[in-house]
């Protein structure tokens, strides 16, 4: 099972920074997760609404370079910038990494429009992050039916009939967002392929050497 850091690392932090990114990476985990929105035409790795210095894409993708990056595009409703169906943070990834080349990059997100058209445009793979509460059977069955490449469930949903569902539909199982070891442990077991944790570093030591068989 991967490791990946939410948002670079939550902690050491500071979180959705190269810092945070290259933190994570030598803590032995196999990728990240950022967030990106637009400010202006500019592409911002950002959880919340860019406000005062927060560092441009490009930036946080050259220090994931060392693993995966799970490129979350934030466009959800209620958000002053939601501009479903346009997704215009989507496409403005799909040409940035276009552009740049050479990076190992899952778009992800909660909005269906947004993962929809990086599809459509010939971006990189998708996955449908799946909100708090939903099932992983409805999960599964809209990210197969649309061509997305991974489920990402909330760790809470996760069973392993789901995971046994998602991996015979051909999806890969990255569950968000892990806390503790323990629950890390327990996702391994259950056959997820990648978890997303707060402290990437706490949750690659407990599972180094440990069989959950």
């Amino acid at each position: 099972m991967q490791v990946y850091g939410h948002r670079g690392s939550v902690r050491p932090g500071p979180q959705n920074t190269p810092a945070s990114v290259l933190a994570a990476l030598a803590a032995g985990a196999d990728g990240v997760e950022i967030d990106l929105r637009l400010r202006g035409p500019d592409l911002v790795v950002s959880h919340d609404l860019p406000e005062g210095d927060v560092p441009g894409a490009s930036d946080v993708l050259d220090a994931g370079r060392g693993g995966r990056v799970v490129c979350e595009v934030k466009n959800r409703p209620g958000d002053p910038d939601y501009d479903a169906p346009r997704a215009g943070v989507a496409h403005a990834l799909v040409d940035l990494l276009a552009a740049r080349g050479g990076d190992d990059v899952v778009v992800s997100s909660f909005d269906w429009f947004s993962i929809d058209a990086v599809r459509l445009a010939g971006g990189p793979p998708t996955a449908f992050l799946t909100p708090f509460g939903m099932s992983m059977r409805a999960g599964v069955a809209y990210a197969a039916e649309h061509g997305h490449a991974e489920l990402h469930p909330h760790w809470s949903s996760v069973t392993r009939r789901g995971v046994e569902k998602a991996h015979a539909a051909g999806l890969r199982v990255v569950t968000w967002t892990v806390t503790s070891p323990i629950a890390g442990r327990r996702l391994r077991r259950l056959g997820v392929d990648a978890v997303i944790c707060d402290d990437p570093a706490d949750v690659v030591a407990a599972l180094a050497g440990v069989d959950d068989a």
